[in-house]
C-alpha cells in the first residue's frame, strides 16, 4: 500500500493541477468575454457609422429634391403635391434594416419667434388664439413674450429674470430669438401636457418675420388666421389639393383672410427633414433644419439634431409580424 507521505504528496499535486486548471479556465473565460465585448463594440461602431452615412445620404437627397423643385416650379409656389412633400416608403438596406425619410414645411406652423417682430401685436393675438383653440391658459402667451423680448419688464401675467431667479435651480430669460422648442418647457407653470399640445402646431425659425404658406398649412392654423373661418371649411380646403399661385389668388376664394394677407405666402424657405436608419440592431435618427434661398434656390443646413425621437409614418413588416 502507498505510504501516507505519498498519498499526501499526490493529493497536493492534484489540488495544484486543479488550481492551475481553474485559473486557466478563469483566464480563458475573461479573455473570451473581453474579446466578445471588443467584437460587440466594433459591430456597434460599424453599424452606427453605416447608419450615419445613410442619414447623410438622405439629407443630400432632400437637398436635391428641394433644389430640383425650385428649378421646376420657381420660387413663388410650394405645395404638398411636390416631390419633397411625398411620403416615401422606407428603403430596405443591404446590411439589413430600413431607411425612412420625410420632410415638413415649417411655413405651415406658427413661428413663436414672430412675437418679437415689428408686427408683434398681431403675432400675440395669433399665439393667444392658438392657445384658446388648444384649451390652454392664455397667460402662456405673456410668459413666452417675456421669454424672448429684449427687456426686463413683465407684461401681463408673464415672468422675467427675477421670477426665474427665485427657482430652486435659477436661470434667466434669453431675451432673443430661440432655436429649440424645448425652451418652452422652461416657462413658468408649463406642464408636459401643455408642451405636447403647443408643439403640435408651433415651431421656431431663425426669423421673426416668417409667413404662413396657405398651400401647406393644416386646417387648425388656417382657422386661426381666417376671420370667422370655420374648422369644417378649412378641413375641406386642406383635404383637397392646394396650389394657389399667390396669396391674392387665395384671397379671391377665401376673403375672410383679408386682415391676415400680409402674413400669408404661397412659397417656403425653411424646411425640416427627419430621417431614421436602422442597420442591424442599431437605430440612428437625424433631424435637419434647411433653408432654401428664394433668390437662387441654394440649400443651406442650419442645424442637425441626432436626439429627436423619430415617429414613423409607416408600419414596417417586422413591426407587423411582432404584432
Amino acid at each position: 500500500m502507498p505510504s501516507k507521505r505519498f498519498q499526501k504528496t499526490s493529493g497536493v499535486a492534484l489540488v495544484s493541477v486543479l488550481l492551475v486548471v481553474f485559473v486557466l479556465v478563469a483566464i480563458t473565460g475573461r479573455l473570451l468575454s473581453s474579446h466578445n465585448l471588443v467584437v460587440s463594440r466594433h459591430v456597434n461602431a460599424f453599424e452606427y457609422n453605416q447608419a450615419l452615412q445613410y442619414l447623410l445620404g438622405a439629407e443630400s437627397m432632400a437637398k436635391e429634391a428641394l433644389h430640383s423643385d425650385y428649378l421646376t416650379t420657381g420660387p413663388k409656389i410650394d405645395h404638398l403635391g411636390e416631390i419633397w412633400a411625398k411620403n416615401i416608403m422606407p428603403f430596405e438596406l443591404d446590411e439589413g434594416g430600413f431607411l425612412e425619410i420625410y420632410m415638413k414645411d415649417l411655413h405651415g406652423c406658427i413661428n413663436l419667434n414672430n412675437v418679437i417682430s415689428e408686427t408683434g401685436a398681431d403675432e400675440y393675438k395669433t399665439v393667444r388664439k392658438l392657445l384658446v383653440s388648444l384649451g390652454l391658459p392664455t397667460q402662456i402667451e405673456d410668459l413666452w413674450r417675456d421669454w424672448v423680448d429684449n427687456d426686463s419688464e413683465v407684461k401681463g401675467l408673464g415672468a422675467e429674470d427675477r421670477d426665474y431667479a427665485s427657482f430652486q435651480i435659477p436661470y434667466r430669460t434669453p431675451n432673443r430669438l430661440v432655436t429649440d422648442l424645448s425652451e418652452v418647457m422652461l416657462l413658468r407653470d408649463i406642464t408636459p401636457d401643455y408642451f405636447k399640445l403647443i408643439t403640435q402646431h408651433s415651431c421656431l425659425l431663425p426669423d421673426s418675420k416668417s409667413q404662413i404658406n396657405v398651400n401647406t398649412a393644416p386646417s387648425e392654423i388656417l382657422q386661426i388666421l381666417g376671420e370667422g373661418a370655420s374648422i369644417s371649411e378649412m378641413a375641406m380646403l386642406t383635404e383637397s389639393q392646394r396650389a394657389f399661385e399667390t396669396p391674392a389668388k387665395f384671397l379671391e376664394s377665401y376673403p375672410m383672410f383679408q386682415k391676415s394677407l400680409s402674413r400669408l405666402t404661397t412659397s417656403s424657405m425653411y424646411f425640416e427633414m427627419h430621417a431614421q436608419a436602422n442597420v442591424g440592431s442599431t437605430s440612428v435618427s437625424l433631424l435637419t433644419l434647411m433653408y432654401r434661398n428664394p433668390k437662387d434656390g441654394k440649400i443651406s443646413i442650419l442645424k442637425r439634431d441626432f436626439g429627436k425621437l423619430f415617429k414613423s409614418k409607416f408600419l414596417l413588416e417586422s413591426q407587423i409580424q411582432a404584432i
